[in-house]
Formats: C-alpha cells, structure tokens, sequence
C-alpha cells in the first residue's frame, strides 16, 4: 500500500544521500556528453516514420521474460534468456519509433524494462541454488554460503554488475 511505497522511498533516500556524500563528481563534459547523446537518441526516435511500436517491443519483452525466466531456470534457459533481450534491445535501439510525446515515454519506459531485464537475468544466473521460491533446475539444493546475504543490481559503466553483500537487519 501507499505505507510501504513511503517507507521504501524514505529508505531510499536516505540511501542516495550517504551515497552521493562517498563519491566523486563526474567532470561536467562527461555528463554533458552522454546528456546530448541520449537528446540525440529522443530525435532519432521521434524523427522515424515508420518501424516498430513500442507495444510491439513490450510484447516480446514479455515474451521473453515469460518464456526464459519463468518457474523453470536452468543456466542454459537463463543464457538464451538474456542472449535474447540483448537482441531485442539492440533492434529496438534501431527501429522504436514515436509519433508524439505520449509515445516517446513509452518508448522510453520500454529501453528501460529491457536494460532492467538485462540485469535480472545477470542476476539469476549468478544466483546458483533453489531457496523459497527462487528455483533453477541445475542447482536444486540451498547454499549455505550465501546465508543472510542479498545479491545487488547495478549497471557499471554501462553494463550489468552483480555483487553479493550481508543482509541489514
């Protein structure tokens, strides 16, 4: 409920305050220069005539995730999986079109159900047992090694990156 969304953005905010106080600032022409590379991505997608909807790219994403990650997981299964929605990102990089501003969020929405989806699968095929409702065929017993710790999702510069840390009470 609306409890738990304000609890979770309280937390979260929090979290990006300690955050941005251990990192450097980046140089202002890096952000500047991938600023105008995604300004440049919007007009390409919104000067395109014709090419593919984005319902049509949210419904092989769910395709995808339905036929890949679903109840079943093996390695091989989860391999596809993201072999898949790399191509499917990479061609809907290309042909995504918009023909007004209510289109282009969705699209925009859409590239960014995909890069997520790039890091659940990166993440479920780093998580190598069956705990609770987590399962992979290939690995079907719990590892107590991973006890008490909580797999992160991140993206470092520009790509998928998983790392396991001790779980906060």
């Amino acid at each position: 409920g609306i409890s738990n969304a304000a609890v979770f953005g309280w937390i979260a905010g929090e979290s990006a305050a300690s955050y941005i106080k251990t990192v450097d600032i980046q140089d202002i022409n890096t952000v500047a220069g991938e600023a105008n590379h995604r300004t440049d991505f919007i007009k390409q997608i919104s000067s395109r005539k014709n090419g593919a909807s984005w319902q049509e790219v949210n419904i092989a994403l769910s395709q995808i995730m339905q036929d890949y990650a679903g109840m079943v997981r093996t390695d091989s299964l989860l391999q596809a999986g993201l072999n898949h929605i790399r191509k499917l990102r990479n061609k809907a990089e290309a042909i995504l079109f918009a023909v007004n501003q209510h289109e282009m969020v969705h699209c925009l929405e859409v590239l960014n159900l995909l890069e997520l989806s790039e890091l659940v699968f990166t993440g479920m095929l780093e998580r190598k047992e069956t705990r609770g409702n987590y399962r992979r065929l290939d690995y079907p017993f719990v590892n107590p090694v991973l006890d008490g710790k909580v797999i992160i999702y991140k993206k470092v510069d520009g790509q998928p990156h998983i790392e396991w840390r001790e779980a906060k009470n």
